[in-house]
């Protein structure tokens, strides 16, 4: 009896043995393709990627000494965006389904979060900007331009089988990648006075957590494609196995 319970334990730490090893296999085939990636990235776009970026309408909420004036908002409408793309990715967090046993052509899904890293010669943050914006607060009404520094961490799904591969957009991700924006920061230019310049420090001051909501929208459609383009497409050409 002793010798069966020793042999049933024996094939449960082989058993999770290997598909520990099988899950660092796929980590580092991950791991090994972002690192292509942005080698890529460094020598093919060594000015980084421009992207058009969707115009925006909305309105910030004011607040005066810690308290909200639901009456008080403040009208910023943006055009004619662009987002400037020069940095790679690094792995933060990752995981991997298996529709059967432990081997290449069960594999059908990734759990991947990626941070952006700089690259050489790149710039530390995404930029985007915007060539005409105008605020209007109460009596207050000016225009200029704006950019918009930030960086992104993104978490995304990966499906695949012999017949497909890409994004799984379903759940919390039906609408695309979660998306969390981190070391944002505003710079208004074009103001033509000093009460105009006093008034884009208010509105930088007031609205950057707001708009970091609202940038999350406006860069998510641009995020996709890159992913795809230096990921998805990448992963799917090399990894997945038609297994038929």
């Amino acid at each position: 009896m002793m010798y069966w319970s020793m042999l049933v334990v024996f094939f449960m730490l082989t058993a999770a043995a290997s598909g520990e090893d099988y899950f660092l296999k796929i980590y580092y085939e991950v791991d090994k393709l972002l690192f292509d990636s942005n080698y890529k990235m460094v020598f093919d776009h060594p000015n980084g990627i421009s992207m058009d970026a969707s115009d925006f309408q909305t309105e910030l909420p004011f607040s005066f000494m810690g308290l909200s004036l639901p009456f008080a908002t403040i009208s910023f409408i943006g055009s004619k965006g662009s987002i400037l793309s020069n940095n790679g990715f690094h792995l933060e967090k990752f995981g991997c389904g298996f529709s059967d046993q432990l081997d290449t052509c069960t594999l059908d899904s990734l759990d991947i979060t990626l941070a952006s890293k700089p690259l050489p010669y790149g710039i530390s943050s995404f930029i985007l900007s915007y060539e005409n914006v105008k605020a209007k607060f109460l009596f207050w009404e000016i225009e200029g331009k704006f950019s918009y520094s930030y960086e992104p961490t993104i978490r995304f799904w990966e499906v695949q089988n012999s017949t497909i591969c890409g994004f799984f957009n379903f759940g919390e991700m039906q609408n695309g990648p979660n998306i969390w924006i981190s070391h944002s920061n505003l710079q208004f230019t074009g103001a033509q006075s000093p009460i105009a310049a006093h008034f884009w420090d208010v509105l930088k001051a007031h609205s950057l957590t707001r708009f970091n909501d609202i940038a999350v929208d406006i860069v998510r459609e641009p995020l996709t494609s890159i992913l795809n383009d230096r990921f998805i497409k990448p992963w799917c050409k090399a990894y997945n196995k038609d297994c038929s």
